[in-house]
């Protein structure tokens, strides 16, 4: 199910040191990466030192709809601190 909402959002399958990685790249804040670990997504986003786990598909889909969001507002800072 995770694997589907991250296609969803245009995230392309990419292997990184032989682990299986989604990947997105924003031109507002650089490159979104997703570790699918059983039933948990880890997204990094290193040019914010931002990382935080899902443990659930539809988390990870509200996520990533509002951050979608407020980068065409040029305002993700404040839901990235939330």
């Amino acid at each position: 199910m995770l694997e589907k909402v991250l296609r969803r959002h245009k995230f392309l399958p990419v292997r990184r040191n032989g682990q299986l990685l989604y990947f997105r790249h924003s031109i507002a804040i650089g490159g979104i990466y997703v570790a699918i670990k059983g039933r948990m997504a880890e997204v990094k986003i290193p040019e914010i030192n931002f990382s935080y786990t899902f443990n659930a598909a539809s988390r990870l889909e509200k996520f990533l709809k509002a951050l979608e969001r407020n980068v065409e507002d040029e305002s993700v800072m404040p839901l990235l601190a939330a």
